[in-house]
């Protein structure tokens, strides 16, 4: 069936950017006693070379992201989000504290925002989104030499 060439075609275009966001988190430990505050550290930059965390050519800091830490309670459905603060120098910090119950705290870190980076015109504003996951785990501490007394009824 032949078009007709005055009938105008509908194009869907979508342009898909690169950005070299990284994300860093860091937990100062794996276990924790119940009710022990959860320390959370996120370190975001883009562009350069980073060694261990640190930035050491070129590339920037990312200073006004959105990050928040979604942390899904053990045995539950449930989830508690702590907001990171911007700490300066791309550290963002946060804590959770809802560790009353022992079991793995399995913890989505994520990060949302714009950068700006190099086009062919001119700088380009790029939006973001980062996520990283990991866990810890609440226990009581283990006393060796404890001693545990039994009788029968």
């Amino acid at each position: 069936m032949p078009r007709n060439p005055v009938e105008a075609e509908q194009l869907d275009l979508t342009l898909v950017g690169v950005a070299d966001v990284t994300i860093q988190t860091s937990l100062p430990a794996t276990t924790f006693q119940p009710g022990a505050s959860i320390p959370i550290q996120v370190n975001l930059s883009h562009g350069g070379l980073s060694i261990s965390g640190e930035r050491v050519a070129g590339g920037s800091v990312i200073n006004d992201a959105q990050v928040e830490a979604v942390v899904l309670l053990p045995d539950s459905s449930a989830t508690e989000i702590v907001a990171l603060a911007p700490m300066g120098n791309g550290l963002y910090q946060g804590a959770f504290s809802s560790t009353g119950t022992p079991g793995t705290y399995n913890i989505s870190i994520r990060a949302a925002g714009n950068i700006s980076v190099s086009g062919p015109t001119g700088p380009v504003t790029m939006a973001f989104t980062r996520q990283r996951e990991q866990s810890v785990y609440v226990i009581s501490p283990f006393v060796p030499d404890a001693v545990l007394f039994a009788s029968r009824p």
